[in-house]
């Protein structure tokens, strides 16, 4: 008998076996139609039928004569659970029309029934980019002997702690070469040393490592003025200073992107004493020896010493010159933290010594000390090994730095200056690197800002300087993608307040602004009516003409003087009716497209913690509902978007407790359950963190309900003592994870169904970022997933239609926007908007916004009339 159950059960197991072989099979197959469209009237409309030969996605629309769609009557997959009116488990199809435009409207000029089937893509262009943009803050620069330059820039939505940074190469004359940070498509796992990374379709891609510090790489926190160096092929990084807590590493990554010495970031160096266990190391100087087996460190926690760190090991971390717990103005003193370092050529050291106005003159080999030459408050220094000339920058008061050259240590006297814009914080002070590699020398400059500069000794002592970097476009980030669906445009922020907006119908691309918006800027949503709708921080809601202008808005209670009045802001953060945190990107505003209703996440409670929203409708009268429609969102709720019929969408941060991370990413993550945790700071609590939800509501909304979490509050219950659930609305078990602290229970109510895999979007110590998700007048749903580098379509049954895209740095599109791998590259997908035809991206780490147009794998018509 056991036997005999046992050959039963494989007989079953062969024959699932084949139909899942088949079912793979027949979806490989060409989609086309066996049956084209046909109509024909009916009483109860215009009926439609059709049939294909394989279970795909179908698209239906109504157009006018101009070929406008009139009526997105459906798109969905067929199969189990098509969207109405498709017929379940069938590829014949037979769909009636009412006759009706979208909304109900009547309709004129209906001419043709369009059919379409396999939803894809097909990169249409780089909307925005300018590869001389290299971010926010120039960070550190170096050179090479063959005249390369190295510049690693800060990229991001210029958020101080939510900001990473690119490494790149340019030529002698400041032109873009190519990013070696992060590294390029197609680089084998070999070569990348013991980098966490992994296979996506095929292809090495990276992990990301930290969410808030936009990491692929371990312990990737550069300081805001951090030293760079280059041994041989080797770029030599400070990590360590722009977190609390990050410990001292040096990076080290080829100039072929790939990574030396086995890891990118070392062992950490530890030390008791000065050094302490955590630190901020926000201005550091380092230098290679001559011999190249050490590395020269400089300006660290207040300790008055320069330090070695041995290489390629860098691991020892110890004295070089100096007395780190003395200050004195003696020859084996430094009076402070000494700043810049540089070596002479002749295997000496010369040391910044800003307390004693000097630099020191030191023996490599025994770190004795030789000579000191007067220089005023001296900060990054460099040396000509050919002459011997020095040149410094010297630190004070005002706007300007004088740029100061010396003849030498042995005769320090002045031959010439140059002042030079202090732009930023004066304890991060402008740096430069030198190139000596041909006749004249070219330093290049770094201030705070957006700005490189190449500055070229024409004569001893005089200097002309060029810019080679731009400001175009801001931050570049290109975060919070909007689409106009009714005007076929799509607006991308790169500065605060302002935005790029493409107009489908000319196919230019403009830029506008949007005012008010405090430090943080603004994020908006296009109303439909030629209006723009917004939110500034600390939370009021404003609107705006299509060109900008301001248009009144009727106040609601509590909340500021609207802007058109130019009143003063007066009302306190804590009184806003819609905190919205930080409001850069974590976005709460609505515009239900059918009404055009307003519609607000608030806390709608004068305690500004992290407690949980409720979604309120903004009534035409300027008063604000009592009752919520969707209450209990988390902090970091994305939404709401709505589909053409009033279905309520949200991204949130729960997932379904069998959909934790995307399949990809399941082994790497291993068996999750309540109160597993990873560590901060690790590639899993990253991938654990990040990835969130998709939720579906009809009209009537629903309820999340979350457990207390250690750190901070995911609800606050008394908020919402007086709200009465819904007892028609059934519950969802889910899972949330709280950034470092675990997986926690948590519950969804009255929701149509929950789709995991939208990232980047997590409870996190500063939700100051996430990202952005669209649907369209299908009630398809397009969310980025940054994890996966890509974008996925979802029908309005949450099925899944198709994704596209990969990872790619900026290399992976050439200068003149073409696809270097034949897939649409992305590194750090900001968002996602779409209209009818195209869908649009933004991409922070690439700095640029592009577009795919939308494709079908085959498309028929028929009459509409």
């Amino acid at each position: 008998m056991k036997q005999f159950l046992i050959l039963i059960a494989l007989l079953l197991l062969n024959l699932h076996t084949t139909h899942l072989k088949a079912e793979t099979t027949e979806t490989k197959k060409e989609i086309k139609f066996t049956k084209k469209p046909m109509s024909k009237k009916s009483a109860a409309g215009l009926e439609i039928s059709f049939e294909v030969n394989a279970y795909t996605d179908v698209t239906i629309t109504i157009e006018n004569e101009q070929g406008k769609i009139i009526r997105h009557l459906v798109s969905g997959m067929l199969g189990k659970n098509p969207p109405k009116p498709l017929k379940a488990n069938s590829l014949s199809q037979n769909i009636i029309w009412d006759g009706k435009a979208d909304f109900g409207l009547p309709t004129t000029g209906a001419t043709k029934v369009r059919v379409a089937l396999g939803l894809g893509t097909k990169f249409e262009k780089v909307l925005a980019e300018d590869r001389q943009n290299l971010g926010v803050i120039i960070r550190a620069v170096t050179t090479d002997k063959k005249g390369n330059v190295y510049v690693l820039s800060k990229f991001g939505a210029d958020i101080v702690n939510w900001s990473s940074s690119t490494l790149t190469m340019l030529d002698r004359n400041g032109k873009y070469v190519k990013t070696i940070l992060p590294f390029p498509a197609g680089m084998k796992k070999k070569d990348l040393g013991n980098l966490t990374t992994i296979e996506l379709k095929g292809k090495t891609s990276p992990i990301v490592h930290n969410i808030s510090r936009r990491s692929f790489y371990p312990n990737f926190t550069p300081p805001r003025k951090g030293g760079m160096a280059i041994v041989d092929d080797v770029i030599l990084i400070t990590l360590g200073g722009a977190s609390y807590r990050s410990k001292l590493h040096i990076g080290a990554i080829k100039t072929d992107s790939s990574i030396p010495w086995k890891s990118f970031e070392g062992p950490k160096m530890l030390k008791k004493g000065a050094l302490g266990n955590i630190v901020k190391r926000m201005n550091t100087h380092i230098c290679v020896s001559s011999d190249k087996k050490w590395l020269y460190f400089s300006n660290v926690d207040k300790s008055p010493a320069v330090y070695r760190i041995d290489l390629p090991g860098r691991s020892k971390f110890e004295v070089f010159f100096g007395d780190e717990k003395t200050a004195g103005s003696g020859n084996n003193q430094l009076g402070d933290m000494p700043s810049g370092l540089a070596l002479d050529g002749k295997g000496n050291l010369l040391i910044a010594d800003r307390k004693n106005n000097r630099i020191l003159q030191v023996k490599e080999s025994d770190a004795s000390f030789i000579k000191s030459a007067p220089a005023q408050s001296p900060a990054t220094i460099a040396c000509d090994s050919k002459t011997g000339a020095i040149y410094y920058i010297q630190i004070k008061k005002g706007r300007y730095l004088p740029f100061i050259k010396l003849k030498s240590i042995d005769d320090p006297k002045e031959l010439g200056q140059i002042p030079l814009l202090q732009s930023g914080h004066s304890r991060y002070p402008t740096r430069f690197a030198l190139d000596n590699s041909d006749s004249n020398n070219i330093f290049w400059v770094a201030g705070n800002s957006y700005d490189l500069i190449r500055m070229e000794e024409i004569s001893s002592g005089k200097f002309i300087k060029k810019t080679v970097t731009n400001k175009n476009f801001g931050t570049a980030a290109f975060v919070g993608v909007e689409t106009d669906k009714f005007n076929d445009q799509a607006y991308f922020r790169f500065l605060k307040t302002k935005y790029i907006r493409h107009n489908e119908k000319n196919n230019k691309t403009d830029i506008v602004s949007f005012g008010r918006g405090g430090s943080t800027g603004t994020v908006i949503v296009p109303g439909g009516n030629n209006k723009i709708y917004g939110l500034a921080w600390p939370g009021g809601l404003y609107s705006w003409d299509a060109k900008g202008k301001p248009i009144a808005w009727k106040t609601p209670k509590a909340m500021p003087a609207d802007f058109a009045g130019a009143k003063s802001y007066k009302e306190s953060v804590y009184n806003t009716f819609a905190p919205v945190c930080m409001v850069f990107m974590t976005h709460t505003l609505g515009i239900r497209p059918r009404d055009k209703r307003t519609f607000v996440f608030s806390r709608n409670h004068k305690k500004y913690d992290r407690s949980t929203k409720a979604l309120y409708e903004i009534l035409p009268s300027g008063k604000v509902s009592q009752t919520p429609i969707i209450w209990n969102a988390s902090d970091v709720v994305v939404g709401p978007r709505f589909d053409f019929q009033g279905n309520i969408y949200i991204a949130e941060a729960i997932k379904p407790k069998d959909q934790f991370v995307p399949e990809e990413y399941k082994k790497f993550i291993g068996d999750v359950k309540k109160g597993t945790k990873f560590p901060f700071g690790s590639p899993k609590n990253a991938i654990a963190n990040m990835y969130s939800s998709i939720i579906k509501f009809s009209p009537k909304g629903g309820e999340l309900e979350f457990s207390k979490v250690s750190y901070g509050n995911a609800v606050n219950p008394t908020q919402w003592k007086n709200t009465k659930r819904d007892p028609n609305h059934k519950a969802q078990d889910v899972l949330f994870y709280k950034d470092a602290y675990g997986v926690f229970p948590a519950k969804v109510y009255g929701a149509d169904w929950i789709k995991m895999g939208i990232s980047h979007l997590e409870y996190f110590y500063c939700n100051c970022e996430s990202t952005r998700f669209d649907v369209d007048a299908f009630g398809r749903v397009w969310y980025p997933d940054l994890g996966a580098y890509r974008v996925v379509t979802l029908d309005t049954n949450g099925n899944k239609i198709m994704e596209f895209g990969e990872y790619g740095n900026k290399d992976s599109i050439t200068a003149d926007g073409k696809l270097v791998t034949g897939k649409i590259p992305f590194a750090w997908l900001a968002g996602v908007g779409v209209t009818d035809r195209f869908a649009y991206m933004g991409d922070s780490m690439n700095r640029r916004a592009l577009s795919v147009r939308l494709t079908y794998k085959a498309e028929e018509t028929c009459s509409a009339k």
